[in-house]
């Protein structure tokens, strides 16, 4: 046996271990990334959970909480005040959550579908939309837009679903 079939022997079994060093890795990293996006899923439907948990324990805070959403404007400035605080803190900050993992693609498709359709029955209230009316300027214009998107669709839903077949 010569040196150069020798050297081109030892080439090919170089070039074959790096593919296989590649394909293992490639393997490796959609395994991670399927498990950082079910984790990602994971924690924020266990931040929802403990959303409406806080929500419905709390007599008071349910109390305040249903008259925000069909009475906003009657509202003292005190409940206002703290129904914002909620609204802001709790409920969109957990949603900015949502939209910053839909940015990354870093959510299952389906729990973003599931989330999506609650958070817009919550802001399709008349209450609501007094709140997001005075308060929508302090998101990004992206997470605006996300809003809007939300409201939209639901609002093409309802008229088509109140309408009735065709």
């Amino acid at each position: 046996m010569n040196w150069d079939f020798a050297a081109v022997i030892a080439q090919i079994i170089g070039a074959l271990a790096v593919v296989i060093s590649l394909v293992y890795l490639a393997q490796q990293i959609r395994t991670q990334t399927r498990e950082s996006r079910l984790n990602a899923t994971r924690e924020l439907a266990q931040d929802f959970r403990n959303l409406v948990a806080e929500v419905s324990l709390d007599e008071k805070l349910f109390a305040l909480f249903r008259r925000s959403l069909t009475d906003y404007e009657n509202l003292s400035e005190e409940e206002r005040a703290r129904i914002h605080m909620y609204f802001y803190s709790r409920i969109f900050g957990l949603h900015e959550q949502v939209h910053l993992h839909l940015r990354h693609k870093n959510i299952d498709t389906t729990f973003l579908e599931s989330i999506q359709n609650r958070f817009s029955e919550l802001i399709q209230t008349q209450g609501f939309k007094a709140w997001w009316r005075r308060n929508s300027y302090i998101y990004t214009a992206e997470f605006q837009e996300y809003v809007g998107k939300i409201t939209s669709v639901n609002e093409t839903v309802a008229r088509s679903s109140s309408e009735g077949p065709s």
